[in-house]
């Protein structure tokens, strides 16, 4: 979120503003009890969404992006670490089928990654 707002180049310092300090489910009930506006990414939203009566005002950001990765390690720096499976892991995770299944992966019927690598 601190990202978001210095993309802004605006501080969030004005009078109602609050900090829920709390985890995203939380923040999210407690803006629909308010009727407030937050920042959530879209996974969370989609859980709550039947739940709570708040409208997405914007939903592609590449600012909101939660971009997931698989690294393998270098064996020379971590010898104890299974190079092997990671290695297979990896393989797994950028095939043609999982990739799919990423693609097709859906939180009340709306798609919830978008790979970014096509099968």
């Amino acid at each position: 979120e601190k990202e978001i707002w210095e993309l802004l180049g605006m501080q969030p310092d004005w009078p109602g503003y609050m900090e829920s300090g709390q985890g995203m489910g939380a923040t999210l009930t407690m803006a629909n009890q308010k009727q407030a506006y937050t920042l959530t990414d879209n996974g969370t939203y989609l859980h709550f969404r039947d739940k709570i009566d708040l409208t997405p005002l914007s939903t592609e950001s590449a600012a909101t992006q939660n971009v997931y990765s698989v690294l393998v390690i270098h064996p020379a720096k971590h010898p104890s670490v299974n190079h092997k499976l990671a290695n297979s892991f990896c393989d797994f995770m950028l095939s043609d089928s999982t990739q799919t299944m990423i693609g097709q992966f859906q939180v009340g019927g709306e798609p919830l990654f978008t790979p970014l690598r096509s099968p």
